[in-house]
């Protein structure tokens, strides 16, 4: 049975994201991240199985905390504004992330991808549902996860794209 060390997984964590911004998808190793946190490499495989669950979780430790951040209205805030805020927000995190997607979207991980998605626009729509609650009777059940696709590719493309999306977004809602 492997030895499991006390608060070795967040170093593992911190370490696995420093080298991820500071050297790239490409240069990011089980070994780099084993020889940051002075343990053996087979020791890192005891907490992740492989550099893509690795660099999974870092991700994952961020997109949780945005999505805490987006569960934060304003006072009186209309659904426009929520989804203003929610499309900020996504910004952030994909400004944060965008080099080390172009990496990762290189590598051999498509199917992950597709799955990480999914789960993605699942969550995403559930904050957007939220937002939208003033207006619940009277939107269709598919419009949060509509708009999620909507914003995500929206942030894709920038900034100015959310302004073009506010008038079609006004009609919607």
């Amino acid at each position: 049975m492997p030895k499991i060390i006390a608060q070795l997984r967040g170093d593992i964590l911190s370490n696995a994201r420093q080298i991820l911004f500071s050297e790239g998808y490409d240069a990011f190793t089980m070994r780099s991240v084993a020889a940051a946190c002075h343990v053996a490499v087979g020791t890192v495989y005891n907490y992740f199985p492989s550099k893509v669950m690795v660099v999974a979780e870092v991700i994952l430790e961020d997109w949780k905390a945005a999505l805490l951040r987006m569960d934060t209205p304003a006072e009186g805030e209309a659904p426009l504004e929520g989804l203003g805020r929610i499309f900020e927000e996504l910004m952030v995190f994909y400004d944060k992330y965008a080099a080390l997607w172009k990496e990762y979207a290189a590598s051999n991980t498509a199917p992950l991808q597709g799955a990480y998605h999914l789960q993605l626009v699942e969550q995403l729509g559930e904050k957007i549902a939220a937002v939208l609650a003033p207006c619940a009777p009277l939107c269709s059940p598919v419009l949060p996860e509509f708009l999620a696709e909507t914003l995500l590719d929206a942030v894709s493309r920038g900034r100015a794209r959310f302004d073009e999306l506010t008038p079609i977004l006004k009609r919607l809602l």
